[in-house]
């Protein structure tokens, strides 16, 4: 029987992640080229448009329509800079619970556990993931393309800026393009960051079905079988 390969949940993720400066190939080294692209990215896109639109949701706290409408934006970009700290921070261990998930330990044994694993991760998963990365990437493009499309002066997002934007139209239009590039960025972030820890979630709630169904398709209660379950349980927690 073919093993499962896991790891091809994780590809478009992954893919999509290194536009936003974050490495999750667990089998490549990251070149020297993305690590001066992940600082220019965070360093010059994420972190300043998220300050930029925290000071400007501050002086908007005398508006409450405002400032109640601001609350969700930056909350959203606040939570991207967090995930691409974690995700870049704790990188080893994103690499190794990736590359364990392809162990024999973990693979299906018989055809009725592929069925399961089929059904769980490469159709029902897979259909989720789909659907969820349409809706969430399909939302910003439109956040990004509103502007544009009812052809007014104004940003894709609001921030503040210690100069007037509208003072030059090359200016405004350097202005769109960073914010434009940065509100991608956070959005990509936000949709496949998720898409990685449910990623997770998911192959340990597949694993503890796989040993639900060994249990109840066990024949004989014998010492070395039940120390086998035990292990696989303590093996899926590690």
């Amino acid at each position: 029987m073919k093993p499962v390969n896991y790891h091809k949940s994780f590809e478009y993720d992954a893919s999509a992640l290194k536009f936003s400066g974050i490495w999750l190939e667990a089998t490549k080294k990251q070149p020297l080229w993305h690590r001066i692209y992940s600082i220019v990215i965070l360093g010059l896109f994420i972190y300043p448009i998220n300050f930029l639109t925290l000071v400007e949701w501050y002086f908007s706290i005398n508006d409450v329509k405002m400032f109640a409408s601001m609350s969700h934006l930056v909350m959203e970009c606040y939570m991207a800079q967090f995930k691409a700290m974690v995700m870049i921070r704790q990188k080893r261990e994103c690499d190794r619970l990736i590359t364990m998930m392809n162990d024999d330990y973990f693979q299906p044994r018989n055809p009725d556990e592929m069925n399961i694993v089929l059904k769980e991760v490469l159709n029902q998963y897979g259909v989720l993931k789909r659907y969820t990365s349409f809706i969430g990437m399909g939302a910003v493009f439109l956040i990004i393309v509103f502007p544009v499309y009812i052809g007014s002066n104004l940003t894709p997002i609001r921030t503040w800026y210690p100069f007037d934007i509208h003072l030059t139209p090359l200016l405004f239009k350097i202005v769109f393009v960073h914010q434009s590039i940065a509100v991608w960025t956070i959005g990509i972030v936000n949709v496949f960051g998720e898409f990685v820890i449910t990623g997770f979630l998911n192959f340990t709630g597949l694993q503890f079905d796989l040993l639900s169904f060994r249990i109840e398709h066990m024949t004989k209660y014998t010492g070395d079988e039940l120390k086998e379950i035990v292990l696989n349980h303590r093996r899926i927690l590690e």
